[in-house]
């Protein structure tokens, strides 16, 4: 089997060395911890074995995971590192607004605003602009006085006869519509 190999080295590195081995896999295979925790299982055991004590629960591959992925984040505070994020390249393209009381942050393509145009163009009073929001994407943020209340996506779906485009993407915390 090929991750017998692999199940070798990885019993023969250090521990501190196997924990950023297996957050590597985690994050880069897109692998949950107990599919990991399978595959090992699999290449060190048979039938009937007693499950080994080297074989890493699902707790510290969960952990050995977060931990990666909080080190690879630009900062701890997601609206500190949106707005690091803002003047950095592939994002200065595409984020265009971020505010932190009254949390919002509105994000799009020049290609997606390209097709708005030409639908506008092309299609004048027919074309149709939709504005959905859902509330379980994004986390609430932590304040000073507490979590802070639900944070929404918004869409904005452009549909015209030729094809139906998502044209702007919008995170807001609250939208004063009047």
């Amino acid at each position: 089997m090929l991750l017998s190999a692999a199940c070798a080295d990885f019993l023969a590195t250090p521990v501190k060395a196997n924990n950023d081995i297996v957050a590597e896999k985690l994050i880069t295979q897109r692998m949950s911890g107990s599919c990991f925790r399978k595959l090992q299982a699999q290449s060190l055991m048979r039938h009937g074995d007693v499950e080994p004590s080297h074989l890493p629960s699902l707790k510290v591959l969960r952990t050995c995971k977060s931990q990666a992925k909080r080190q690879s984040n630009l900062d701890a505070d997601p609206v500190k590192a949106l707005l690091s994020a803002k003047y950095m390249t592939p994002y200065s393209s595409y984020i265009r607004d971020i505010g932190s009381d009254k949390f919002f942050v509105h994000y799009w393509s020049a290609a997606q605003i390209s097709v708005y145009r030409s639908c506008l163009e092309a299609e004048g009073d027919d074309a149709t602009l939709s504005i959905d929001a859902t509330g379980g994407v994004v986390r609430r943020l932590s304040r000073p006085c507490g979590k802070s209340s639900h944070v929404f996506l918004y869409s904005a779906v452009i549909n015209d006869s030729r094809y139906a485009e998502e044209s702007q993407y919008s995170v807001c915390k609250a939208y004063n519509i009047l």
